[in-house]
């Protein structure tokens, strides 16, 4: 459930406002939700910090894990239980692109900063994101469609001692393609449990191009990234592919999207799947 005002008190300050439960079965263990969060942000559209915008934002979480058994890697076994989970988050975002559902021009910039523990419970660490992703149009068709070329890289850093359901997983639309959700992890026990990491690094190229009408649009790429126990890049994952994106006018502005990808570069415990399809998020 969530709420947002756009201008909290006539000023342009917005304000957000959610309640969340979760229960979501991982293939290692079984982790509930439920939470609350608080948010305020400013953008700015004119002046020195025109396309500018900063946020804030306060989440009180209660995490229950649980689910596993005596084979379970010791990394998840030490999460087990209810846990209060508190953060304090600072966003900054430089959004210069023309459009935000299809991009055709310009850049976007974001970095964050989550402390949590800043209200309270029960573990200490911080977590430092940042994201860029650039856009051209390179072609116009003769019904003015445009054949666009997008390109982006997002890094992240935990420091401190955060708990499995927090550290860095990748694999996935959003991610690198070609490998399952969650499929590119640190490993541990006699299982390889997936058990996240403290660093995550992701590029990705693409190409998206029209198809039919406004309402088919085909995409190659190639993805690339790694996540690790700790800072630097011991094993490159990479996987090129094609897909398309179905404009359906009844769903608005979100697509679609049906992806074929390939692994060209993998250790060898990653899980890889070759489709995936998402609408809005990922599934």
């Amino acid at each position: 459930i969530e709420f947002r005002e756009p201008y909290l008190l006539d000023r342009d300050v917005g304000m957000g406002l959610g309640a969340f439960v979760f229960q979501r079965d991982r293939q290692e263990y079984d982790e509930q939700r439920i939470g609350f969060y608080n948010s305020y942000d400013k953008r700015w559209r004119t002046g020195l910090l025109k396309d500018w915008a900063a946020e804030v934002a306060f989440r009180v979480e209660q995490v229950k894990i649980d689910g596993t058994d005596w084979l379970t890697a010791d990394e998840i076994k030490d999460d087990i239980g209810s846990h209060l989970l508190t953060s304090i988050k600072g966003t900054l975002v430089r959004d210069k692109t023309d459009s935000q559902w299809l991009p055709s021009e310009g850049n976007k910039i974001k970095a964050a900063w989550e402390q949590f523990g800043a209200l309270g419970g029960d573990y200490t660490f911080s977590r430092v994101t940042g994201e860029f992703d650039q856009f051209w149009t390179v072609h116009r068709d003769v019904f003015d469609r445009k054949h666009i070329v997008q390109v982006g890289a997002n890094i992240g850093q935990i420091f401190g001692d955060a708990p499995v359901f927090e550290k860095f997983y990748g694999g996935g639309i959003g991610s690198v393609r070609g490998f399952e959700y969650r499929g590119i992890s640190p490993r541990a026990g006699w299982r390889k449990d997936r058990v996240g990491g403290n660093f995550q690094l992701l590029t990705s190229a693409q190409y998206s191009f029209p198809l039919v009408g406004d309402v088919l649009r085909g995409v190659s790429f190639l993805d690339m990234g790694t996540v690790e126990d700790d800072f630097g890049v011991n094993s490159w994952r990479a996987s090129a592919g094609f897909g398309v994106l179905v404009y359906i006018k009844y769903f608005g502005p979100i697509p679609l999207s049906f992806d074929l990808g390939f692994p060209i570069a993998k250790d060898r415990e990653d899980d890889t799947q070759i489709f995936s399809f998402s609408f809005g998020t990922t599934f």
